[in-house]
């Protein structure tokens, strides 16, 4: 797209239905130009930035912040006094991106965005409390004799071994 509005900027003018116009470039469209310029260059000298800059180049070209195009084509959405405009080429495009690199851009969304390491770790926890829980609930309406077998035949997961012990320390019981 920028390769054809560069071209066409050689004429001067621009035909649109069937009428003549001037064509001079807008700030619009050099901040575009210098985006695509820092792509390539992202590109093949800085890999690790490449994803970063292309992100930000296709929202600002979303937003209308930069026009890749010869005109400035724009949909608007409007809730109550709310007008968004976006610029439809750049968000196919986007979706394009999306949908090519559909693995990649959920792992990092859902790292940039997901639980930390310790939000994990806590909901582990929790999670294996819970489950705790529901065992002791569980083995609290079993008879002494029936929690000595579980833990004589060890068949279950450490939780609700645990969860065994536990009622049988709470009646006094473990030790026999």
């Amino acid at each position: 797209m920028c390769i054809s509005t560069f071209f066409t900027s050689f004429g001067r003018t621009v035909e649109m239905n069937g009428e003549r116009y001037e064509f001079e470039f807008t700030v619009k469209h050099y901040v575009a130009f210098l985006a695509i310029g820092l792509n390539w260059v992202c590109f093949f000298l800085f890999r690790h930035l490449f994803k970063y800059v292309l992100i930000l180049t296709l929202f600002l070209g979303i937003i209308n912040f930069i026009n890749f195009t010869l005109t400035e084509r724009t949909w608007s959405v409007g809730v109550g006094n709310l007008l968004l405009s976006f610029q439809p080429v750049s968000f196919f495009i986007s979706v394009l991106v999306y949908i090519f690199n559909f693995e990649r851009m959920n792992k990092a969304v859902y790292e940039l965005m997901g639980p930390t390491s310790v939000q994990d770790d806590m909901s582990s926890k929790r999670r294996k409390h819970a489950q705790f829980d529901k065992f002791r609930d569980r083995f609290s309406k079993y008879s002494d004799e029936e929690l000595h077998d579980i833990l004589v035949e060890n068949k279950l997961v450490p939780e609700a071994l645990q969860a065994v012990r536990d009622v049988l320390t709470e009646r006094g019981k473990l030790g026999i």
